[in-house]
């Protein structure tokens, strides 16, 4: 046994160092909001692995969450679907105080749809709806979908607490900031909201483009364009550079809109 021990053990080191790469595998440590995770770095994350042998190591969070991580030395770069500003302006929203700013440094690597994804429940029975509508829908304005087009039932509206960067565009852009409903119900992130819209008559709600299916309404509007930003606590490391060209290049067929 102990000879037979000593053989594996002695043919992983000669693995190590023959086969290409083994021995310097990396891992990037990623956190970012859930619609970059979903749309973004979990797509390409298998592609990016296998050009270049670096590992994508990604969690969610908040930009508070995030910027804690990064001032803590815990992950490698924090990515959000948010211009630098908008990630300062959500982080003290929250009553959080930063303290340095100028240690971060961002980058803009992408663009994204604006039009967070909207989905409903499929008795709805709309596909599209117009910026004004869907303001007056989640501001709890309307409150019936006979008001847009759809059937007599009561609108029930469903947000996320863990998805602050797509409700805080959201907002911005199509409710012109207006506040969500006193009545939404609350889930966590876009997985729980789905699944609450689809065991719900008359709910609307948030949505990714890799939870889009058969299974519920998507519903079409237009929403614009919006930034995807990188922060990183001083200059990145080579392993995030390359992350970010491959995003910008190769990746971009991966990426989910």
């Amino acid at each position: 046994m102990v000879i037979l021990a000593r053989s594996v053990l002695f043919a992983l080191l000669v693995a190590t160092f023959l086969i290409p790469g083994l021995a310097q595998a990396k891992t990037i440590k990623v956190t970012a909001g859930a619609t970059i995770t979903e749309n973004f770095l979990t797509p390409m994350s298998d592609a990016f692995a296998k050009a270049t042998g670096i590992n994508l190591m990604i969690t969610d969070s908040t930009p508070s969450q995030g910027w804690q991580q990064l001032t803590a030395g815990q992950v490698d770069a924090a990515i959000y679907g948010l211009s630098f500003n908008e990630i300062i302006g959500t982080i003290e929203n929250q009553g959080n105080k930063i303290t340095n700013r100028a240690e971060m440094l961002p980058q803009v690597i992408a663009m994204m749809d604006a039009g967070t994804k909207i989905i409903a429940n499929k008795d709805v029975g709309l596909s599209a709806l117009s910026p004004d509508q869907l303001a007056g829908i989640f501001s709890g304005e309307i409150t019936n979908w006979s008001a847009v087009g759809g059937p007599d039932k009561t609108i029930v509206v469903v947000i996320g607490s863990k998805i602050p960067g797509a409700m805080g565009q959201f907002k911005k852009t199509i409710m012109r900031g207006k506040e969500y409903s006193s009545n939404a119900l609350q889930e966590d992130r876009y997985p729980e909201i789905k699944e609450k819209i689809l065991a719900t008559p008359g709910s609307i709600g948030f949505s990714s483009a890799a939870l889009s299916d058969d299974s519920i309404q998507l519903i079409r509007y237009s929403g614009g364009m919006r930034l995807v930003t990188l922060l990183t606590k001083g200059a990145p490391t080579a392993e995030v550079e390359k992350m970010v060209t491959f995003i910008q290049g190769e990746g971009k067929k991966y990426i989910q809109q």
